[in-house]
């Protein structure tokens, strides 16, 4: 016995997409991204989402683009894995707040400081 496929339409898509993004700006307004250790285990999900896909992710690029899979290896799938692995280790540095160098006299008394928190929910489509 095979399984139906399930054929989507626009509208269905478009329903999907807008309760993908509702659930994460509900995640968002927690407070839950806040944390260094949720944004480190969302990247290194990413990492593991692309290790474990990567002939499914590769097979569908050559399929649609033409590319040569070598070429989606090295600057594609490759790229995306390495970069998602930097910033793992990078984290940390670049959420440490930062205290900016106040060069007018008249603002050398206020205490600047530059806080690296997420910003808000995105939903990046490709």
């Amino acid at each position: 016995m095979t399984s139906p496929s399930i054929q989507y339409s626009a509208f269905s898509q478009s329903v999907v997409l807008i309760q993908i993004h509702t659930r994460v700006t509900k995640t968002f307004y927690t407070g839950a991204t806040l944390p260094l250790s949720y944004r480190r285990t969302q990247l290194l999900q990413l990492a593991r989402l692309i290790q474990q896909n990567t002939q499914a992710i590769e097979s569908a690029i050559h399929e649609d683009l033409r590319k040569p899979k070598l070429e989606i290896g090295l600057a594609d799938t490759g790229f995306v894995l390495n970069s998602t692995l930097l910033a793992v280790e990078r984290l940390q540095d670049w959420a440490t707040p930062h205290k900016p160098q106040i060069e007018e006299e008249w603002r050398s008394g206020f205490d600047a400081t530059i806080y690296k928190v997420p910003k808000g929910p995105s939903l990046v489509i490709s």
